[in-house]
């Protein structure tokens, strides 16, 4: 039972282990999804801005 007991422990300190890793990978996964939007957004204003397009032409780009 006592070695019971210990591989329990240990397990659930893995799986603590294993949930932080999980937070940390997390977070930086929603942190490079921000700034793949936000590059896609500039990229966007360039291609906008290159071609000369209106708010209206933008709104088409954007809706299709």
């Amino acid at each position: 039972m006592v070695l019971f007991g210990i591989i329990t422990a240990l397990t659930r300190k893995d799986e603590f282990g294993w949930l932080d890793l999980f937070e940390e990978n997390k977070q930086k996964a929603q942190a490079l999804q921000t700034q793949i939007s936000q590059t896609d957004t500039a990229i966007d204003t360039m291609v906008y801005k290159l071609y000369g397009l209106k708010y209206e032409e933008i709104k088409i780009v954007e809706n299709s």
